[in-house]
């Protein structure tokens, strides 16, 4: 198993979702599977972040943070709730990795703000 710590992965203006796949390491494997991703908010966060859906495909629109079109999971600022709050991506099969890279996006409510991500490969 590979672990790819990515640290957070911000969004220069909000409301301009960014795709997961522009935050790799030149040394992910190339077919950008892995399983699971796990995302977490910085301390620092403000405003909400969404983890979500790139828009990849005609099922997944993209993530937008201000009306949660294409979300996963929302965070919420760690200062407004005390609680750092962290979620974990996963495919049932059970079986290699599953998830594509490039179907995740997120978006935040303030510039600069992101996510955290660690990303394990089998």
């Amino acid at each position: 198993m590979q672990v790819f710590t990515l640290g957070k992965v911000s969004v220069p203006t909000a409301g301009t979702a960014v795709s997961l796949a522009t935050a790799l390491p030149a040394n992910f494997p190339s077919d950008h599977k892995c399983y699971p991703i796990i995302v977490s908010p910085p301390k620092s966060n403000t405003g909400v972040a969404v983890f979500g859906t790139s828009g990849n495909n005609a099922e997944s629109p993209t993530v937008v943070a201000s009306t949660l079109v294409g979300a996963i999971k929302e965070f919420l600022p760690t200062g407004s709730t005390g609680i750092k709050d962290s979620f974990e991506l996963e495919d049932d099969s059970g079986f290699g990795n599953n998830l594509h890279i490039d179907d995740y996006a997120l978006d935040t409510a303030v510039n600069g703000e992101g996510l955290i991500f660690v990303i394990l490969v089998r």
